[in-house]
C-alpha cells in the first residue's frame, strides 16, 4: 500500500486499496506546523529553555522536583506515554493544565524521556479511505488505548486576517480545514491560533468531525510558543474504527450552532456522523465570518 507521506512519518500513512493517489497530490506533506501567510518565522525559531535532566532513567522527567520542564504545569505523561487525567479538559475539569514537553534544548535523553510523546510522531498505523457522505475519512488499523497519542493536526499557521480571508473565499461545497484553537489563559486573556492544513498538512487533515467522537484534541508545546494540535484517545479504539474528534472542543459554549432554527443555515454543513447525539450541523467558528 502506498504511504501518502511519502516516508516522512515514522509509520505508513496508507491508502485504502483502489483509491487514486494523484487525488493527494495537491497536498504538500508536513509533519508539524509550518509558519503560513501573516506569521513570522522568529515564533518558530525562539525557543524555550531546556531542563538539566541528564540521567539515563527514564522517569527522570516524569518528577516535578527533578525536571524544570514538568515542574512548570505538572506531570503530563505516565510511564506508558498515555496523558494523565489533569490535563484533560471535561465537563468537571474545565481548566485543565497546560502540556509542556521537553524540548530541542533539553539534556535528558531524548529517547528515553518519558516527557517527549507528540514530538515523536505518529506511531499508529492508519489508512485514508473514502466514506459514503463525508468525502475522506481516516481509520485505525491499530489497536489504540485510552489516552494514547494518535496524531498531530498539522498545517501552516495564519494570521487572523489571512484565515478569514481563506475562510470567506471558499464556496458552498468546498472542505473548509481552518482550526481555531482558543486557549483562555485567563479571565481577560485568550491566545487564539489558526492553523490550515488545506494546501500543506499532515494526516490529521483527514480526520472527520463527530458529535461523539473517540479522540480529543489538546494543545501541546514542545519548543516554541505554537501549539501542537495534539489528537489523544478518548477511549479504547478497535482496529477498523473510523478516527474522529469534534471540531467544537470539549466544552465549547458555541454548541447552539448546531440549532437548526438559527438564521446562518446559509453557512452550516450538515453533520454525517450518525451518532445518536448528533447536532445535525457541523461547528464553525463565526469570527471568520463576520
Amino acid at each position: 500500500m502506498e504511504d501518502i507521506s511519502a516516508g516522512l512519518e515514522r509509520t505508513p500513512v496508507y491508502i485504502e486499496t483502489g483509491l487514486n493517489s494523484e487525488g493527494f497530490a495537491g497536498v504538500l506533506y508536513c509533519t508539524s506546523n509550518i509558519p503560513g501567510p501573516g506569521t513570522s518565522a522568529s515564533d518558530f525559531n525562539e525557543t524555550f529553555e531546556g531542563c538539566n535532566c541528564q540521567s539515563e532513567n527514564t522517569l527522570t522527567c516524569g518528577s516535578t522536583q527533578a525536571c524544570k520542564c514538568v515542574g512548570r504545569f505538572g506531570i503530563s505523561y505516565g510511564s506508558d506515554g498515555k496523558l494523565t487525567h489533569e490535563k484533560i479538559e471535561t465537563e468537571e475539569n474545565k481548566f485543565s493544565k497546560p502540556v509542556l514537553e521537553c524540548n530541542i534544548n533539553c539534556q535528558c535523553l531524548s529517547i528515553k524521556c518519558s516527557n517527549r510523546v507528540v514530538q515523536r510522531g505518529l506511531q499508529t498505523k492508519c489508512q485514508v479511505y473514502k466514506t459514503k457522505y463525508k468525502g475522506y475519512g481516516l481509520k485505525t488499523l491499530d489497536y489504540i488505548s485510552k489516552h494514547s497519542f494518535v496524531c498531530e493536526y498539522a498545517g501552516e499557521v495564519l494570521s487572523f486576517a489571512e484565515a478569514k480571508q481563506r475562510t470567506c473565499s471558499l464556496k458552498p461545497d468546498d472542505m473548509n480545514y481552518i482550526m481555531v484553537l482558543r486557549e483562555h489563559v485567563t479571565d481577560s486573556k485568550t491566545i487564539v491560533t489558526y492553523i490550515d492544513p488545506t494546501l500543506r498538512g499532515n494526516v490529521g487533515r483527514y480526520i472527520n468531525h463527530s458529535c461523539d467522537p473517540n479522540l480529543v484534541m489538546i494543545p501541546v508545546r514542545v519548543n516554541n510558543q505554537i501549539p501542537h494540535l495534539a489528537l489523544f484517545a478518548q477511549r479504547d479504539i478497535q482496529p477498523g474504527e473510523e478516527l474522529s474528534y469534534d471540531y467544537s472542543g470539549v466544552s465549547n459554549t458555541s454548541r447552539k450552532v448546531g440549532n437548526k432554527d438559527s438564521d446562518n443555515l446559509s453557512l452550516r454543513k450538515v453533520c454525517h456522523c450518525a451518532s445518536k447525539n448528533c447536532y445535525g450541523y457541523l461547528p464553525y467558528d463565526t469570527s471568520l465570518f463576520e
